[in-house]
């Protein structure tokens, strides 16, 4: 029996819609690749606002409970991807990268009065940084906006 070219690839593409169409409906979204990237609520915008929350966060006292300090964790974690959204050169980016590796060691450690005292002797450093890149934003923004005005 001669098979028709049309009916096969009929046949292959309602196969393959059956299948996605399957794995769609999966109760766990994990199981079919379909799982939703959740941001957690403590996880700062940018760079500037991470390095206000840890300001904040070292300012007052030792992390209260284990939530605070894996938020603080958390926060120090990201401190690199934060940083690499902004037009920060790769030496100061480098930098960043260095002081977050180091508290994420100290919060390994379980040490949170060292890893508090570690930020807070590095915050005008940090600060700093922050400062850059909101100089360096404006510069580009404005320098953007002539670019389009012309």
């Amino acid at each position: 029996m001669k098979m028709n070219p049309t009916g096969f690839l009929t046949r292959v593409a309602i196969i393959v819609m059956l299948s996605t169409a399957v794995g769609c409906l999966a109760d766990n979204p994990e199981e079919s690749g379909h799982a939703e990237h959740v941001i957690p609520e403590h996880k700062p915008a940018d760079y500037v606002s991470a390095v206000e929350q840890l300001e904040i966060r070292t300012s007052n006292s030792l992390p209260e409970n284990s939530e605070q300090r894996q938020q603080l964790t958390d926060i120090v974690g990201w401190l690199p991807e934060l940083a690499a959204q902004t037009d920060l050169p790769k030496a100061d980016w480098d930098r960043i990268q260095e002081l977050s590796e180091k508290y994420q060691a100290l919060a390994k450690q379980q040490d949170a009065k060292l890893l508090i005292q570690e930020i807070q002797a590095d915050l005008d450093e940090l600060k700093q940084l922050a400062e850059k890149t909101i100089e360096l934003d404006t510069f580009n923004t404005y320098d953007q906006k002539e670019l389009t005005d012309e």
